[in-house]
């Protein structure tokens, strides 16, 4: 049988005080695991491997020290975290077998027994406190772990966790790849993350090839027997080019599209031997813009960029329609969203914000990094849109990597971005909070009335107390215009009809370990 997909369940407080003091967590759900061989094709062939096509490559592997969504795809395929994401957005256990709340600020974790890395060594509670205590030195995983005071070893399976104050979120900041669990020994030795990949996972990391792929194999050994992969072997073949991706998918050179041109979704709809899985998204896409280089640091300056951009316009062109406008600086869709203060297309408002900025726009240039041909396509709209304000746009063709480098060190001026995080929280923070600024805060914002409301939001256990807090925290960004909102998308996924156990949720992540040839 195989698992079943994501629903979409987003609320501004996935973590609530439903995890009570001394509630114990129940185990993952059992039911519905990939737990079927591989079955015949034609020609009685049996199929051991999958072939999984993505436009872009992730920049590292390296588990804790990255913010990118394709390390964390292959991080899910390799790794595990003490605890990780339910198919209804909730937090569930993973690597820790249950876990119960002994008081306001501690934790107690209890661990799964003979469970092993890649490298044959058992993981323990040493290997737990080792992670989470390295987390809180890299710049990339700190915000995860920040608010974790002590991580005590009770026993070789039992891990204490007190945190500095009360903590809303802990749970499902330790769902996040950043803090996936590293062997104490590695930690220890110093090695290379990002060529030393040693999880838990259900895959092992065989091999990298830049620019053409990322082979995986089965972990005979994975400690979740319901959950161990249907598929012995898993290659991600790097196709820049949406149009060959679509085509390598008719052809059956491969199996899945990651990264699927929305243009294409009607014809693969009607084709037999394909299918096609739609999920409404958490995420948004944006304009980052680099706060602190003038004149971007004028808050008029920005919002007359935001009225000025056709979203239904870029929706039609890029997406194909499978998107819908965004103008808040926050995802729509939590309990918490709302678009006090946002700014829409509007261009006799945007001249207005641009006479109130004082900024002549023909001393403007604007260079807007985008990194595959969605992202181009975006840009030039954006060229064009601007064009009417007098601004001068240039487009920056640029990789994932450098543009991951260029924005964690504000040596960059606007580019094209998504982010999709577990809660609404997690996103602010992650991309507005001043702490991360060097890390996952591109903006470089630095207000202190939001750090104030988020840090007032992290300690708050009351639901309704949290979300007025957030609320009245995304008002203000609006105001403030840190970025350009475009859309939230829909995540469309195309793959060979003969495959089961598809699965997205409104992250767009994915357990790629459930697929099985039916």
């Amino acid at each position: 049988m195989k698992k079943r997909p994501f629903r979409v369940r987003v609320s501004c407080l996935l973590l609530a005080v439903g995890f009570t003091l001394g509630l114990s967590a129940c185990g993952p759900k059992q039911s519905a695991g990939p737990s079927e061989s591989n079955g015949p094709t034609g020609g009685g062939a049996v199929k051991d491997t999958v072939v999984i096509a993505a436009g872009r490559e992730a920049p590292t592997f390296d588990t804790m020290n990255q913010n990118w969504m394709m390390t964390c795809v292959s991080t899910l395929l390799t790794h595990n975290c003490l605890v990780r994401v339910g198919d209804d957005l909730q937090p569930e256990p993973d690597l820790a077998e249950s876990y119960e709340a002994v008081s306001d600020t501690e934790w107690v974790f209890h661990l799964r027994q003979g469970v092993k890395f890649h490298d044959g060594s058992d993981m323990d509670a040493e290997d737990v406190k080792a992670t989470l205590e390295k987390a809180a030195t890299v710049a990339q995983a700190k915000q995860y772990v920040e608010k974790i005071a002590s991580v005590e070893v009770v026993d070789p399976y039992t891990v204490k966790i007190t945190t500095n104050g009360p903590c809303s979120s802990l749970l499902m900041d330790l769902t996040n790849q950043q803090v996936s669990i590293l062997s104490k020994d590695d930690i220890d030795a110093g090695v290379d993350f990002n060529t030393h990949v040693n999880g838990t996972g259900p895959y092992k990391f065989v091999g990298y090839t830049p620019g053409d792929k990322i082979e995986y194999e089965v972990n005979e050994n994975y400690f979740n027997p319901d959950e161990k992969p249907a598929i012995a072997h898993m290659i991600w073949r790097i196709i820049p080019e949406g149009s060959a991706r679509t085509i390598a998918l008719e052809s059956g050179a491969v199996d899945y599209l990651y990264d699927l041109e929305t243009v294409d979704v009607p014809k693969l709809e009607a084709n037999s031997n394909v299918e096609v899985l739609r999920q409404d998204s958490a995420g948004l896409v944006y304009v980052m813009i680099n706060n602190e280089k003038p004149p971007f640091d004028n808050v008029m300056f920005r919002r007359a960029i935001s009225a000025a951009i056709d979203r239904e316009s870029i929706i039609k062109v890029t997406m194909n329609g499978f998107a819908n406008p965004a103008i808040s600086n926050a995802p729509a869709g939590y309990t918490c969203s709302t678009n006090d203060n946002a700014v829409g297309y509007d261009l006799d408002k945007a001249k207005e914000y641009l006479a109130q900025s004082g900024v002549d726009p023909s001393t403007v240039e604007m260079p807007l990094v985008y990194t595959s041909d969605a992202d181009l396509r975006t840009a030039t709209i954006i060229q064009a849109n601007l064009g009417e304000l007098g601004i001068k746009v240039t487009l920056e063709s640029m990789d994932n990597a450098t543009w991951l480098s260029s924005y964690a060190s504000g040596d960059y001026t606007a580019g094209i971005i998504q982010l999709a995080q577990r809660t609404m929280e997690q996103w602010v923070t992650t991309l507005y909070h001043s702490k991360n600024i060097g890390a996952t805060n591109g903006t470089r914002l630095n207000d202190p009335e939001i750090d104030a409301l988020l840090d007032q939001a992290a300690v708050t256990l009351d639901d309704t107390q949290r979300q007025a807090l957030m609320t009245q925290c995304v008002a203000r960004l609006n105001e403030l215009c840190p970025t350009i909102p475009l859309y939230s998308a829909i995540y469309v996924k195309a793959y060979n009809s003969g495959l089961g156990g598809a699965n997205c949720n409104a992250t767009g992540a994915a357990y790629y370990h459930w697929l099985f040839w039916k």
